[in-house]
């Protein structure tokens, strides 16, 4: 079926997007134009010894949804509706399951094993549990 500008929908699809890397001198700073944060995903790495500092941040207003406490009771609540059944029930829970592992699991470990071993004993219990109803949530697809 055409849209109104005359081009159909699957010609309007981008079914894959390049990945992007940039490499920046020390103390660089960059910035995503427009909606492009809000859209894609990104991450900022360092290599490196152990020892060396990273310093990013992504400047924007957190939502109420956007930490993990929210994640988890979400998840909670989702998981424990499983007797639910229905097209609507189903993709809010895809959803759930996509937001879980790309934006909270994958973000964790991407940054390497320095990344991991100083921040692991403050989100031992967090990545535990959402690694928990991933495994849950990926069952049930």
């Amino acid at each position: 079926m055409a849209s109104r500008r005359g081009t159909d929908i699957e010609s309007a699809i981008v079914t894959e997007t390049p990945p992007v890397a940039v490499s920046l001198p020390t103390r660089s700073t960059y910035y995503l134009l427009d909606d492009f944060n809000h859209h894609h995903q990104h991450a900022v790495l360092s290599e490196g010894t152990p020892s060396c500092i990273r310093y990013s941040s992504t400047h924007r207003l957190l939502r109420e949804s956007h930490n993990v406490k929210f994640l988890l009771e979400r998840c909670r609540t989702t998981c424990s509706g499983f007797h639910k059944k229905g097209p609507k029930t189903w993709r809010s829970e895809q959803l759930l399951l996509d937001e879980l592992e790309s934006e909270w699991l994958r973000q964790f470990y991407v940054q390497g094993k320095a990344h991991y071993d100083s921040l692991w004993p403050a989100w031992s219990s967090f990545i535990s549990q959402c690694w928990k109803y991933w495994v849950q949530l990926e069952e049930r697809t």
